[in-house]
């Protein structure tokens, strides 16, 4: 699920989210959610609290959009996120851009030395699956 910045600060979203995985008997680790570099970096302290409680209950975040925003790479070591998604604007051109070919590899072996998952948005074809 997709978590807007104005989401994050609201005081009930861990309520929520404990609600929901109770009336669905819902694994936390079954429920992922995602949320921009952007919206991260918006109220740094409280996105920072919720993520962590959120985490902590076994709930998997995504960085989604990575390569597009303004966060550094210092957060993806403070952040308590479970994996990285390359934007499909990166991974549109990867057979013939060698720029995105370069962040797209950058990413991938960033990802395993922070113990993050890598997903890439938007893989059509042999060549950017590759």
């Amino acid at each position: 699920m997709n978590l807007s910045a104005r989401q994050l600060p609201q005081a009930t979203l861990i309520a929520k989210s404990d609600r929901i995985l109770e009336r669905t008997e819902m694994k936390p680790k079954y429920l992922g959610l995602e949320i921009t570099q952007t919206a991260m970096m918006l109220n740094f302290d409280i996105t920072y609290n919720v993520l962590s409680q959120l985490s902590e209950r076994g709930i998997g975040i995504s960085v989604e959009d990575f390569g597009t925003g303004y966060a550094a790479f210092n957060y993806l070591k403070t952040w308590t996120v479970k994996s990285l998604k390359i934007d499909r604007s990166i991974v549109r051109d990867l057979a013939s851009d060698p720029s995105d070919r370069s962040i797209a590899i950058a990413a991938t072996a960033l990802a395993p030395g922070l113990n993050l998952d890598t997903i890439a948005q938007g893989i059509e074809t042999p060549a950017q699956c590759q």
